[in-house]
This record gives structure tokens, sequence and C-alpha cells, in this order.
């Protein structure tokens, strides 16, 4: 079983306990199908397509509960190839249905004015034409719908609960959907899927923690390659000074910092300063660093010269 039919399940089990709410969940499953309830409409003979057998118990019952005559059968689906879909008809008594959707849902085409309704129509809309990828590989859940009203109701609805949909179109169908994480863990909430909420909350913590260790783990990388190649660059200065000129012949403060080097290969300028007597900083030991690997440069520019003038032009006068 997907994610996505785990979310639905566990929604299906979410029964509403006030009449206002099962009639805006209600709602919200027939306008998915494209039925709006204006105010001149009848009742009369409806059916809805449900892909998930859990959803259509539910609405089935929703519908029983509201004093419908409800027949339940398994079909074909819209989708191509064709997939199993479980058809809820509705042959009569719907008056007292319209009547309740028409109260909670003003004109019969705006959104709920109560909060707890708003969420059940979120809860409508998700377990009719919803999917929510699972939240290991990517963040996204979406709710297609073949009407532009229907998207824009839709859109309404989640702005009036604080979130934040998109609207896309995907070939015929228009697309709401959810991108940030944050944002579809809210709507987990709302819509009452506690042990789906949780689930992401987990997987969240758990890629938190990994991104924020790979980070620590590159930075330090990054920092080590860069020890690494820095002491392999003042290694080669000082060993070609060693080789022109001799260590004897550099400044008694550099001859010290050359040799510590050439014993601690790898060692950091913090802990070539701590070897010293007397101790030097870091910053100390990056300047005398400095002035060994200026001088190596200064010996090749004064071997590109001419022979005899490279110990003359590099060594300050001991």
């Amino acid at each position: 079983m997907t994610f996505s039919s785990e979310v639905k399940a566990e929604l299906s089990r979410v029964m509403p306990q006030k009449s206002c709410c099962a009639a805006a969940e209600l709602a919200a499953v027939f306008r998915s199908e494209g039925i709006v309830f204006s105010q001149e409409e009848k009742s009369g003979r409806i059916a809805v397509a449900l892909g998930h057998p859990a959803v259509a118990r539910k609405v089935y019952r929703l519908l029983r509960a509201a004093g419908c005559r409800v027949t339940l059968a398994i079909g074909k689906g819209r989708r191509r190839p064709p997939t199993r879909a479980f058809h809820v008809n509705v042959t009569g008594g719907t008056d007292l249905l319209w009547e309740k959707i028409r109260d909670v849902v003003p004109g019969g085409v705006g959104i709920p004015e109560q909060v707890c309704c708003q969420r059940a129509s979120l809860r409508g809309f998700f377990i009719s034409r919803g999917s929510l990828a699972s939240p290991e590989k990517e963040y996204h859940l979406e709710i297609t719908l073949d009407q532009k009203g229907s998207a824009e109701w839709l859109l309404a609805c989640l702005e009036a609960l604080g979130l934040e949909g998109r609207l896309s179109r995907r070939k015929r169908a228009y697309v709401v959907y959810l991108k940030e994480s944050e944002q579809i863990v809210e709507a987990l909430k709302l819509m009452g899927a506690s042990a789906a909420t949780f689930a992401v909350e987990n997987i969240r913590i758990v890629k938190g923690m990994r991104n924020r260790v790979n980070r620590l783990v590159n930075s330090e990388t990054a920092n080590v390659d860069k020890t690494v190649n820095a002491a392999i660059a003042q290694l080669d200065a000082i060993r070609l000074l060693q080789e022109r000129v001799g260590l004897d012949a550099l400044p008694e403060h550099l001859a010290v910092l050359a040799r510590l080097r050439l014993q601690h290969p790898y060692a950091s300028l913090r802990e070539l300063g701590e070897m010293m007597h007397p101790k030097v900083t870091k910053s100390g030991v990056n300047y005398r660093m400095n002035r060994l690997l200026e001088y190596a440069r200064k010996l090749v520019e004064a071997d590109e010269q001419g022979p005899g003038s490279a110990r003359r032009n590099i060594l300050p006068t001991r």
C-alpha cells in the first residue's frame, strides 16, 4: 500500500462529529466530481466514483446517515488504463442533505464559514481526488480536479485555513498542490490524519539531522583538504629553500618554523605554534609561514634572472 493510500485509509476512519461537518465533507466530495449545489438545483440521482474502498465506505455511511438512499457498486475508473473504482450511487432522499449543504456552503458555491467545516471540506477533497508522495522521496501533496471552479473553491478553502495552495494546469485537469513540508504537515493535522502527521514529522527530523551531519562532514572535509594542500605547498617551499640556500641562512625564528614543518608535515598552524618556545599564536605562525613562502617565490624568480643571484636577492641581513 502506498503512503497516499495509507493516509486515505486513516482519514476514512475520521467520522465528522457534527452534522454541518458531515455536510461540508460530502459537499467537497461532490464538488470534486463537478457537482455544484446551486439554489435552483433540485434533488435527484447522483453518482461518484472513488478509487479507495475505505473512502467509498465512508461516503456511503455519511450519505446513509443523511437520510439518502444509496447503493454501492464496483466498476471501472476514469484513468487510463482503466482501474477499479467504487461507485456510490444516490438514488433519492437527498432533500435534507441538499438543504444542509446549502446551509453550510453559502449559496451552494461559497466556502464554509466555520473552521471545522473548512477542515472537513479539505478532507473531503483529499480522500476523493488527492494524493500524497512518500515523504522519504519528496514533499508533495496534490488534489486533481476537472473543473477550474472547483480548484478555485479549494484554493479559497486552503487560504481560509492559512495554507498556501498553488494551482497548475495538467492536460485537461487542474491541480492544486502543496510543496513545503511544513504546509503538508499542517494540512494533515487539519484533516485529522494524526498517524500520517507523526510519520512525516519523524522523517523530517531524520532528514534534517542527516542533512546537518552531511554539511558538517563536508565542511570538515573541505577544511582538512585545505590544510593538507597548504601544508604540501609549505613543504615544497621549505625544501626548495633547504636545497638552494640552507635553513641556517634563514632568520632564526623562520628556521625554527621551517624545521618544525619538516618534522610535522601535516600539523596545523595552531599545533606548530604550540610546539615553539616561546609559544606563538596561529596568526603569528601564519605570518612567518608566508615569509618563507615569499622567500621561496623570490628564489624561483631570481633563478630565472640568472645564476648566482638567488641567495643575494631573497635573504634578509641576519
